[in-house]
């Protein structure tokens, strides 16, 4: 387009066929010795390509007016490329878009910055206004998406929860369910953790054959846990050794006798935790079973023996862990 630096000057020429009914002057790829150099990084458009257009831009002889300390250069950088014009301490770079990379729009399109910029006005002729190129939209950078941190399962945990278990009548054991409450930690952050738990049963009636009794009960155990963590569900699986400290006592017939034992067993269960993985606080429910292998004789005299503890028992919890 027109300079308003040079108000004489309407246009420079287009090359043939960019504007319909417009002629342009022939090429000639000879380069007079005054011309400016064009050097091209890339294939499109190459420097002969541009040296072609220039001179299908002006009448001939026209192209050695040009100052000889011009330099030109151009980058294809893809989807756009750059012009930049030198003349001593001055330079003037233009930046065009051409997603279709036509390779000779872009070379007439450098000629016409060049030779609007070095050719003195009086060797110009008036043609129609070339229309301007598709200017070059700057994508902005979209903001960074946020990056979810994953937070390891804590080191310590904290279980506190309602305990209560049952021992079925089998074999000789008389059926006992026990209420009570449990305290249990797990230490570890990684997938297993050490488990430790104590817990209490103040009471348990029961009665078998003429015999009425009552058993108070301290349940322990430590083992292992293995966590499986999920978004909002941990499932741990429990394994280890059970032990229990008991304390019965007579109800009927009317001499009532006392005795402290300690039960020693194997137990087995699972833990559901519910709530966010970097919850402090979540609420806890799980299952167990206990097995003792060496129950302990139930007697009433002059009777003898009745029947014997139970070797089964099987469990639910409910409550809160606090993780730190």
């Amino acid at each position: 387009m027109c300079s308003p630096a040079r108000p004489m000057v309407l246009c420079v020429v287009l090359a043939a066929g960019m504007v319909p009914g417009v002629t342009a002057f022939a090429a000639s790829n000879d380069r007079p010795q005054a011309a400016p150099e064009i050097s091209s990084s890339g294939s499109c458009p190459s420097a002969d390509a541009i040296w072609a257009a220039m001179a299908s831009l002006v009448p001939a002889g026209a192209l050695e007016s040009l100052p000889r300390t011009a330099a030109v250069d151009v980058a294809d950088a893809g989807e756009t490329y750059r012009v930049r014009l030198t003349v001593g301490d001055a330079q003037r770079v233009r930046v065009y878009r051409d997603v279709a990379r036509d390779c000779g729009q872009r070379a007439r399109f450098a000629a016409v910055f060049v030779v609007l910029t070095l050719m003195p006005p009086e060797l110009l002729a008036d043609t129609p206004r070339l229309p301007a190129p598709e200017p070059m939209v700057t994508a902005t950078p979209s903001p960074p998406a946020a990056v979810a941190v994953e937070v390891p399962p804590r080191r310590l945990r904290i279980e506190l929860t309602a305990l209560g278990d049952t021992a079925p009548a089998v074999a000789s054991a008389p059926q006992m369910n026990s209420p009570g409450a449990e305290l249990r930690v797990a230490i570890g952050a990684g997938r297993l953790a050490a488990l430790f738990a104590v817990g209490v049963q103040p009471r348990t009636d029961f009665a078998v054959g003429a015999l009425r009794a009552r058993e108070q009960r301290i349940p322990m155990d430590a083992g292992i846990r293995w966590r499986q963590v999920q978004r909002l569900v941990e499932v741990d699986g429990e394994a280890g050794l059970a032990a229990a400290l008991f304390r019965a006592q007579g109800l009927s017939p009317v001499v009532a006798k006392e005795a402290t034992r300690l039960d020693l067993g194997l137990r087995a269960g699972i833990t559901l935790r519910l709530g966010a993985r970097d919850a402090r606080i979540a609420g806890i429910a799980g299952v167990h079973a206990a097995y003792f292998p060496r129950p302990y004789d139930l007697t009433i005299m002059p009777a003898g023996v009745v029947g014997r503890t139970p070797s089964l028992r099987l469990g639910a919890t409910a409550g809160v862990a606090a993780s730190f």
